[in-house]
């Protein structure tokens, strides 16, 4: 995200955010960006509190919405403050196993139409569930985790370009059970 910054992004979506902190710490370090959060009304309604107790920087928009029901599009249409033709970040860690393949491409094509040539996707992905083996699959489901997706470390460039997209960088793997990675991609322009 920071290398993006000082390559000129001014906005940064950060999809799925949770109870992470990262626009609360970098909002005030960047006041020339302006940090969106997106996330299911849940838990956003919960981060308000904690982040109203906190203090909100000026530049940091908190934006409620159910992407199983409302295009990315749709939700960044209706930010005054978004500018969809400006280079831009957008974060997605944590997120992707948790859509269906379906879903996924449909959130880095919507991405795509709402961001300005340059902007970057920083995200974490699954790379294969059969590593962890059918006792640990269950286990996830019956916690609730039930992980839907993965995209292989090998085809990560082939499936982003296919949704518009160009891969920057991936992690390098660390061990042979690693079953998570981290990428940044590239709007082409």
């Amino acid at each position: 995200m920071l290398a993006a910054i000082e390559a000129g992004a001014s906005q940064v979506l950060i999809v799925g955010a949770g109870f992470d902190t990262l626009s609360l710490r970098r909002a005030p370090e960047h006041p020339e960006v302006h940090f969106f959060e997106l996330d299911h009304p849940a838990t956003s309604a919960a981060k308000r509190k904690g982040v109203r107790a906190e203090g909100k920087p000026p530049n940091m928009t908190m934006i409620s919405a159910d992407l199983a029901q409302v295009k990315l599009s749709s939700v960044m249409a209706d930010q005054a403050d978004w500018d969809p033709r400006a280079r831009s970040v957008l974060v997605v860690e944590g997120l992707l196993m948790y859509l269906s393949d379906t879903q996924v491409r449909d959130l880095f094509r919507e991405a795509a139409t709402c961001t300005g040539p340059g902007s970057r996707l920083a995200l974490t992905h699954v790379v294969d569930l059969d590593l962890l083996g059918p006792v640990a699959r269950l286990t996830l489901k019956a916690l609730g985790e039930p992980w839907l997706s993965q995209i292989s470390r090998a085809g990560l460039g082939t499936y982003l370009g296919e949704v518009g997209w160009r891969l920057r960088v991936q992690n390098e793997q660390r061990s042979e059970r690693e079953f998570e990675a981290f990428a940044v991609a590239e709007l082409p322009g």
